[in-house]
């Protein structure tokens, strides 16, 4: 099945790529993540420093914050990826929530 490694969503400051990415749109504060199908079996989407995974439901939405609190800076529990769906598809939508509106590159 599918899966995606986890990952965190809030750009790293430290890297070029981070700071770059952070010029256009600043950080990425919150994720929503909307599933929009059942999944048969699998299909988690799992935060291993917090040993959670949330079973996607049709129509439910998944909100979590990326950052420490009152600042811009990555919290190292928002690690989080998509596990391995065992049977069926599994479709979701997300959107994340940025300090500032997105500009375009070039």
């Amino acid at each position: 099945g599918e899966e995606y490694r986890a990952h965190f969503d809030a750009w790293d400051a430290d890297t070029e790529r981070g700071k770059r990415c952070m010029e256009r749109g600043g950080q990425r504060l919150v994720t929503t993540l909307l599933y929009l199908n059942h999944v048969e079996a699998g299909g988690a989407t799992g935060f291993p420093k917090l040993e959670l995974k949330v079973h996607p439901v049709p129509g439910s939405l998944l909100l979590f914050h990326n950052c420490h609190p009152t600042t811009n800076l990555r919290h190292p529990s928002s690690l989080h990826g998509g596990l391995p769906v065992n049977v069926g598809e599994k479709w979701a939508a997300n959107l994340w929530f940025r300090e500032r509106r997105y500009q375009r590159s070039g």
